[in-house]
């Protein structure tokens, strides 16, 4: 996640979509092969605003706003996405439509149809994998097209003429705040070895700590990010090492692929975990 805001835009580049298990070469593959796992806990919260059309194409209502929050969260097994869409300002009792911007598509997804209140405004819940939120607080369940919400790149409100008077994009959301708590695995280049990964980021900062024990004691290890390596780091009398920062020139929060925890060469991987980025294992 950037530490700092950035202009919105079109484009995709900031917070990627795309997961993959990559490493630095001089990684052994046979290492790499092992599978990923280990208890997951990932929270992800994304608040966007809306911008108004009305100064650059026209079609847009002076006043018109919108605002979309997003959640997706998972915990071992259990997942759950929300999406609320909320405009205020619009033509009153007028029809507009919801439409989304999908992956890589060009063509816009039409999602919903809708007449705003005699105030102009609108507004709409869709929740997945929340019996309780859709029977109680009344939500709608999410619509297949947005199925999983990480899929996502841009969403906008269009009128009658199906020109977009509001638009969002949500690959990069103005306000966020990303958690992800799970142990590494071993893929036995060390068979005691144990660790676990924390990662919580915010527009503003990011938290990093990974902890590992029953290491060789006083031993060199390198973090490893991606294709980014770290200098060597030296475990403690006891076997234990904690890695609080993240390579130089590592990337985004959410564009991270992989974590791994390596021998001071940056040959064999002693811990791995992957799977990062906005959660797209709904």
């Amino acid at each position: 996640m950037k530490k700092t805001p950035v202009s919105k835009s079109h484009t995709i580049n900031v917070w990627s979509l795309t997961f993959g298990l990559a490493l630095a070469v001089t990684l052994s593959p046979h290492n790499l092969a092992a599978a990923i796992g280990g208890t997951n806990v990932v929270n992800f919260t994304s608040t966007t605003a809306m911008v108004n059309t009305s100064t650059n194409t026209g079609f847009g209502i002076r006043d018109a706003s919108g605002l979309i929050n997003m959640t997706m969260n998972t915990k071992g097994n259990i997942s759950n996405q929300q999406l609320k869409v909320s405009v205020a300002s619009l033509n009153p009792n007028a029809a507009y439509g919801l439409i989304a911007y999908l992956g890589n598509d060009t063509n816009a997804t039409s999602i919903t149809n809708f007449i705003t209140s005699p105030k102009g405004s609108f507004t709409v819940s869709y929740v997945k994998n929340s019996p309780v939120n859709i029977l109680i607080l009344k939500m709608t369940p999410l619509p297949t097209a947005l199925d999983p919400m990480c899929n996502i790149r841009e969403l906008a409100i269009v009128n009658g003429n199906t020109n977009i008077v509001l638009w969002a994009d949500l690959t990069n959301p103005d306000q966020g705040q990303y958690l992800v708590r799970r142990s590494m695995t071993n893929p036995g280049f060390l068979p005691a070895a144990a660790g676990s990964l924390l990662i919580q980021a915010t527009t503003q900062s990011i938290i990093f700590e990974l902890q590992a024990s029953h290491l060789t004691p006083n031993t060199s290890y390198r973090l490893a990010v991606n294709d980014n390596l770290a200098q060597p780091s030296l475990s403690d009398n006891a076997g234990k090492l904690i890695l609080t920062n993240l390579p130089p020139n590592s990337p985004d929060v959410l564009d991270i692929q992989l974590v791994a925890l390596t021998d001071g060469a940056g040959t064999n991987v002693v811990l791995i975990t992957g799977g990062f980025g906005i959660p797209c294992t709904m």
